[in-house]
């Protein structure tokens, strides 16, 4: 199986930044208010998400129906 350099660029650079909001999220507890510690959190679940998600469908998954 062969990966298309730009299709590996696009992973990284989205798991760069999903790891960046959880470096965020990490060093903003106990610092910020609960609820921009639980709006950092939900941001770094949903870029996970969308980073395994972009990985699996470049890998030929199924891709998931989307509202």
């Amino acid at each position: 199986m062969s990966f298309e350099k730009k299709a590996i660029k696009e992973q990284m650079a989205l798991y760069e930044t999903a790891v960046a909001a959880l470096r965020r999220y990490e060093e903003s507890k106990g610092v910020l208010p609960a609820a921009e510690v639980e709006r950092l959190k939900a941001e770094v679940e949903f870029l996970f998400a969308a980073a395994q998600e972009h990985h699996q469908e470049s890998l030929g998954a199924a891709k998931h129906q989307r509202h």
